[in-house]
């Protein structure tokens, strides 16, 4: 029985999915199947997948591409999910990179610790692969799925794995979610249940961050973890205090953050405030928090002197 069927969903990725498959093809020492999902893409994307496909086929992996119209990655996972025939799924992007070792590591941290969700750390990388000082960090060994509502440790879906016999009991991506469709099926795939996701401490992505990715708009991302939230509530397995006004102001903080970035300074300012109003002790208290809102309230000074204290607090 294969080990892992590993899911690549691939849209317009022809500059990144070379490298992101040669980091899978390097994982030699796990049992794995690759299931790559061409999304409708208009490049040469398909034409890399398919050389790829003979090269795993060489090195004794069974290699399945499907190529579809452009659904999403939710989509384009869910096709892929129909197919998959290993205990165990896992989840890379077409633009990021596994570091060696990353599978089988990971296999033998939900073979131990018979979780149902494992997660690495993360590396984030600019489009051209150099890194940017940033890593993912988990502060626990085990988390809820409330957790993941209140400060979601999983900065990608790339590197998470999951068993296949939850994905059976759980269904597919909610496809009609405007952002966090990975957060909303992490939630629904271990809710209610004890020490369902395991964190493994140690850096093995690469998570590239580029132009046009949905992270970076924080409109779709607020609609998009308030419907999981929302969605979370009516099912009723989460204790609702979990979820509550802490959890929103620790993501308007995050919203604030990337309005900040992307130079919306007055939605920035706002969405400060309203995390304020949310949870004052919190805001108060959190050091990210203090020097967000110093960043945002410097957005109200002559451009030259918020141009330096921008560079400092974008740092």
């Amino acid at each position: 029985m294969v080990d892992i069927s590993i899911i690549v969903p691939a849209h317009n990725v022809a500059g990144y999915v070379s490298q992101t498959l040669d980091s899978l093809l390097g994982q030699n020492e796990a049992n794995f199947e690759v299931l790559l999902i061409d999304d409708g893409s208009t490049d040469v994307t398909l034409a890399i997948l398919r050389r790829f496909e003979n090269l795993f086929k060489t090195r004794g992996h069974n290699c399945v591409i499907t190529s579809q119209d452009r659904g999403g990655a939710g989509s384009a996972r869910n096709a892929a999910l129909r197919s998959a025939q290993g205990r165990l799924i896992g989840f890379l992007d077409a633009d990021d990179v596994l570091h060696p070792g990353a599978l089988t590591a990971l296999i033998e941290k939900i073979d131990a610790t018979n979780c149902d969700l494992v997660f690495p750390l993360c590396r984030h990388i600019d489009q051209n692969g150099a890194p940017i000082g940033v890593t993912s960090h988990a502060a626990k060994d085990w988390y809820s799925a409330a957790d993941l509502l209140l400060d979601n440790p999983i900065h990608s879906g790339s590197g998470v794995v999951v068993r296949a016999q939850r994905v059976r009991e759980t269904g597919f991506f909610d496809t009609d979610l405007p952002a966090c469709i990975d957060l909303d099926y992490w939630v629904r795939l271990t809710e209610g249940r004890e020490k369902a996701i395991a964190a493994l401490h140690r850096v093995l992505i690469d998570y590239r961050m580029r132009p046009g990715q949905i992270t970076g708009s924080w409109r779709r991302m607020r609609a998009g973890w308030e419907a999981a939230r929302a969605a979370a509530l009516r099912r009723g397995k989460i204790d609702a205090s979990m979820i509550g006004m802490t959890a929103k102001a620790r993501n308007l903080l995050v919203w604030a953050t990337a309005a900040y970035k992307n130079g919306e300074y007055a939605d920035a300012r706002a969405l400060m405030a309203e995390c304020w109003r949310a949870d004052p002790a919190f805001a108060a208290q959190d050091g990210h928090a203090r020097i967000r809102t110093a960043a945002v309230m410097a957005s109200l000074l002559p451009l030259p002197l918020h141009r330096i204290l921008r560079a400092r607090f974008n740092g």
